[in-house]
């Protein structure tokens, strides 16, 4: 298993089709064979990168990752955009599929996505926690709600399992900063106090 770990620095101002800023995969590129990366995260920041046509502006989570500082550092993913109509979105970071992302104790902001998610997203399948008490600040970021690849719209995007889930405005202002469709556990308190 594959392993990025980043203590500092900052990754900024890239384009990609998928994850502008990092990509995390589980797939062997020689074998297609599972082999989930590992991404960790205890300092520095992700910013001013962009996804072009599918998700994760500045962080695609396909494996597993972990963003969590030390005492000394602060995590910024900041200024990222997905402009993706045909996937879920996640300006910030997308988790996709299988995937698993724990987020403690990040900022989140200024993050735009052209449909769900402007700071994280997550697909039915995957999982994003909180898990910390104070867990990380998701807020200021954008999410514009278009989307040209469902036949029902959003609805069919949102849950394919369950039909009844009505995609309707409460849903969409919801969605703006922080949009999992699959399992998501969130911490008691926020880092700006939500």
């Amino acid at each position: 298993q594959a392993t990025l770990l980043m203590q500092g620095g900052t990754i900024y101002n890239n384009t990609a089709d998928t994850g502008g800023g990092i990509y995390i995969d589980r797939y062997s590129p020689s074998t297609s064979e599972t082999y989930p990366g590992h991404l960790k995260i205890t300092g520095g920041a992700v910013t001013n990168n962009t996804a072009k046509k599918h998700e994760g502006g500045g962080i695609f989570c396909y494996g597993d990752g972990e963003i969590m500082p030390n005492s000394k550092n602060t995590i910024l993913i900041s200024g990222n955009r997905t402009k993706t109509t045909s996937d879920l979105g996640g300006g910030g970071i997308h988790v996709n599929a299988t995937g698993k992302m724990s987020i403690i104790n990040a900022v989140i902001t200024g993050n735009s996505a052209d449909v769900l998610g402007g700071g994280v997203a997550g697909c039915l399948h995957g999982m994003v926690t909180n898990l910390s008490p104070k867990t990380a600040a998701i807020y200021s970021n954008t999410a514009r709600h278009k989307i040209n690849t469902y036949p029902n719209g959003l609805g069919n995007a949102v849950d394919h399992d369950r039909p009844l889930l009505s995609w309707n405005d409460r849903l969409k202002a919801d969605a703006i900063d922080y949009f999992v469709a699959g399992y998501s556990v969130i911490g008691s308190q926020s880092l700006n106090g939500g």
